[in-house]
């Protein structure tokens, strides 16, 4: 069941509660990639005991782990609470049924905001201490260059370079700039973006809202992002320094 099937099942069950099958659906999805996460972590962990507690390519995986926690109590939330007119009446007092759908879809929008802006945190920080300890002279500052330096073919900093790179980074950014342009694509350079990634046929139309942020999409594009963040890590150039210190690492709650 996708976000389009986001319709009230008030009318057929009078001050009841809005569909939740898609709801439990994509917590369930993004409950998979964090506990995929939570394993990697503890799969570096034995295999790499000489790297440091505050070591980068611990982090970025723990990161990408927690970013995901979030993301399944945002859908807890959504599921168990925010689809249910008593708890909006309980907030509004005799607007509940008024406000339910808005509400909730609104919520559910901040939570997506949320992953992608969470995502693109993770990796740009991390893969600009990766790449400063492959390449001391690098200068690449914005997110799109680092990725770009990084996965490059030519004279490559990598064993093995991921060839599916970047459809997934190349999209999340394009996700991240429209969040913070008020969720319209207006791009700083080109036209409008058209891309059929993993089956899926996306439009991204310059001076218009995104449209294309789904659950499925997310997931998919998590579980994309985390297989070549772990491809990244584990790669023998990059994971045979003894120490890469991040000095974002700090205590892991989940």
């Amino acid at each position: 069941m996708s976000e389009a099937d986001n319709k009230s099942s008030i009318g057929s069950f009078p001050g009841v509660m809005l569909r939740t099958d898609w709801v439990e659906k994509a917590e369930a999805d993004m409950e998979s990639l964090r506990k995929s996460a939570e394993f990697a972590v503890a799969q570096l962990k034995c295999d790499f005991p000489h790297w440091p507690l505050n070591d980068v390519r611990r982090w970025a995986v723990i990161r990408f782990k927690e970013h995901c926690f979030v993301s399944v109590v945002g859908l807890c939330i959504m599921r168990v609470h925010l689809s249910r007119l008593d708890w909006w009446e309980n907030y509004a007092p005799g607007s509940g049924k008024i406000i339910i759908e808005g509400g909730r879809s609104t919520f559910d929008k901040m939570v997506k905001g949320k992953f992608v802006l969470d995502m693109v945190g993770n990796l740009e920080h991390s893969i600009k201490l990766i790449l400063r300890e492959l390449d001391p002279t690098s200068k690449a500052h914005k997110f799109s260059h680092l990725y770009r330096s990084l996965f490059r073919n030519s004279n490559p900093y990598l064993n093995v370079v991921p060839n599916d790179w970047e459809a997934p980074f190349e999209l999340l950014r394009r996700m991240r700039n429209s969040i913070h342009t008020a969720w319209l694509y207006e791009p700083e350079q080109g036209g409008d973006y058209h891309i059929t990634y993993k089956g899926k046929d996306i439009s991204l139309i310059c001076g218009k809202p995104i449209e294309c942020f789904s659950w499925d999409l997310l997931n998919i594009l998590g579980n994309d992002l985390f297989r070549i963040l772990i491809t990244l890590v584990r790669d023998p150039k990059v994971s045979h320094f003894s120490a890469i210190p991040d000095p974002g690492a700090g205590p892991s709650f989940t």
